[in-house]
C-alpha cells in the first residue's frame, strides 16, 4: 500500500525567529527547563506565553531580544565615552603635574568605577512550566506561581540576576498578576521591578467570544454555544462536590485535556483565572487587582497593561477602552494621590498576539523598550 501524500503546507523557518543561548534546568523535580539568551546579564526579561505555549510564544519573542541587545549596547557605547572622556582629563593633569603619580593613580581606579553606567544589562528567558503546551489541563495559577517562584530564585543564585521584567501575553498575563499576590516570597517579589500585561482578556468572555459565529445556529447574534459551557460547568461542579476535581472532563467539553477544575477556574464567574472579565463590578475589580498597584508602592513596581482593538477573544459587545481604564483604576486605586503604578496602552489595528498588524506592534515593543530603559 502506498503511504498517504502529507500535503500540509512547509511551516516557513522558525517564523517567530532563531535564538542562541543556554538551556538550563531550574527545577529538578519536577523536571523544569529554562532558555536563557546569550549572553546572560544581570536584568532579566522573562517571558510567558498563553494556553498551549512554549518557547518562543508570540510574533514579537525576536523583537524582545533586540530590545535586550539595543539597551546593551547603549550601555557599553556611555561606558565606553564616560571612559574615554575621563581619560582625556586624566592624562592633561598628569602633564600638568607629573609629581602627584600616586594621587593620580587613586582617582583613576576611583573614576574607572565611575565610569559604569548605573543601569545593568539585560537578557530575555524563556521559561518551559508544567503548565506549557498542553499541560496547562491539568495544571493551576498556583502551580504556576510555585515555578516561577522558583526560576526567579534560581536566576537569582546562579545566573546573577539583581531585576526582573515579565511580559505576559494572554493568560501569561494571569500568571503575572497570581505571582505578584501569592509568589513564594517577599524576595522574590522584590526583583520583579516591571511587568507588562498584553492581551489581559477574560477566558470566561473569550469562549462566548470564540464561539459566537459558529454556534450562532439560529441567526439571533447570540452563541447557541453558551448553553453547553452552561452544562459544561455543573457537570465540573458535580465533580468537585464529589472530591473529584482532578478528574478529566468529557473530551468535547474543551479543545485540549482539561481537568474539572481547571474548566472551573477558566469559565466560572470568579474562578481562580478570572481575572479582567468585564462584567466585574467596580469593588470587584479592585478586590482582584488592588495588589498590583500594592507592590508599586512597596517594591517600585510599574506595570504596562496592553490590549488591542481588534483582539478576536474579546466579544465585541466589550467597550474595550473602557475595560482598559478599569483595570489600570483597579490596579492602581490604593497608590495614592497622584501616584501611578499601571498605565494604559491601546493598540488600535492589532490582534490577540499582534501578528497582523507591524506598526502596532513596534508601538508595543517600544512601549516595552521604554519600560525597561527605566530600571536601574
Amino acid at each position: 500500500m502506498t503511504p498517504p501524500t502529507n500535503t500540509a503546507p512547509l511551516l516557513p523557518f522558525s517564523p517567530y525567529g532563531t535564538f542562541t543561548g543556554t538551556l538550563f534546568q531550574y527545577s529538578s523535580f519536577p523536571s523544569l527547563t529554562a532558555f536563557e539568551s546569550t549572553p546572560s546579564n544581570p536584568n532579566k526579561l522573562i517571558l510567558i506565553g498563553g494556553l498551549s505555549d512554549s518557547l518562543i510564544p508570540t510574533p514579537y519573542t525576536n523583537d524582545l531580544q533586540h530590545v535586550c541587545n539595543d539597551l546593551n549596547d547603549l550601555i557599553d557605547a556611555q561606558e565606553s565615552n564616560a571612559a574615554a572622556a575621563t581619560a582625556g582629563v586624566t592624562t592633561s593633569s598628569c602633564k600638568e603635574d607629573e609629581s602627584t603619580e600616586t594621587t593620580d593613580a587613586t582617582a583613576n581606579t576611583n573614576t574607572n568605577t565611575n565610569n559604569k553606567s548605573p543601569f545593568k544589562k539585560w537578557s530575555l528567558v524563556q521559561p518551559i512550566m508544567s503548565s506549557s503546551m498542553l499541560g496547562f489541563g491539568n495544571g493551576s495559577l498556583e502551580r504556576d506561581t510555585n515555578e516561577l517562584s522558583l526560576l526567579i530564585t534560581y536566576l537569582k543564585h546562579h545566573h546573577h540576576c539583581q531585576n526582573v521584567v515579565i511580559v505576559g501575553h494572554s493568560t501569561g498575563c494571569q500568571n503575572i498578576v497570581h505571582l505578584l499576590k501569592y509568589g513564594e516570597s517577599e524576595e522574590v517579589i522584590r526583583h520583579i521591578k516591571g511587568v507588562v500585561l498584553q492581551a489581559p482578556v477574560s477566558d470566561r468572555e473569550a469562549s462566548s467570544a470564540t464561539t459566537l459565529d459558529e454556534n450562532d445556529t439560529d441567526g439571533d447574534g447570540n452563541s447557541d454555544g453558551d448553553d453547553s459551557v452552561q452544562q459544561y460547568i455543573r457537570h465540573a461542579r458535580k465533580l468537585q462536590e464529589r472530591g473529584q476535581q482532578e478528574e478529566m472532563m468529557p473530551r468535547d467539553a474543551f479543545w485540549a485535556p482539561i481537568t474539572a477544575y481547571r474548566y472551573l477556574s477558566l469559565h466560572e464567574r470568579c474562578g481562580d483565572d478570572d481575572y479582567f472579565s468585564s462584567d466585574y463590578t467596580e469593588d470587584e475589580m479592585v478586590q482582584r487587582l488592588k495588589h498590583v498597584g500594592q507592590c508599586g508602592i512597596f517594591f517600585d513596581l510599574v506595570a504596562l497593561v496592553v490590549f488591542s482593538k481588534e483582539d478576536e477573544y474579546v466579544p465585541s459587545s466589550v467597550d474595550k477602552d473602557l475595560l482598559l481604564q478599569r483595570l489600570c483604576h483597579a490596579m492602581n486605586v490604593e497608590c495614592g494621590s497622584g501616584k501611578v503604578a499601571a498605565r494604559p496602552l491601546m493598540l488600535e489595528n492589532s490582534n490577540h498576539n499582534l501578528s497582523n498588524d507591524e506598526d502596532d506592534k513596534a508601538k508595543f515593543v517600544d512601549a516595552v523598550r521604554e519600560l525597561m530603559s527605566s530600571i536601574q
